[in-house]
């Protein structure tokens, strides 16, 4: 699992650091390469990552759609 900071945060002062991405241990050789590549990789630990909610609307039927992951145990998805 893995993610990027480069696009500006929600919460001031809204930081977005270019090249930044945040990862969850990789197989051997990876963020090795992703930093040759030019990437500034924040080693983060296993299972870490990935708190992710999401709500949607069919426009058309207007039936919403919600998920939310498992990791962090206290995720919740609702729409309304």
């Amino acid at each position: 699992m893995f993610h990027t900071t480069h696009v500006p945060s929600s919460v001031a002062p809204h930081g977005a650091p270019p090249g930044r991405m945040h990862s969850e241990p990789m197989p051997d050789g990876v963020l090795e390469e992703l930093r040759r590549r030019g990437h500034e990789v924040v080693e983060e630990a296993r299972w870490s990552l990935g708190r992710i909610c999401a709500v949607g609307r069919n426009p058309q039927t207007g039936i919403l759609s919600a998920a939310a992951s498992l990791r962090g145990a206290q995720a919740y998805a609702a729409g309304r």
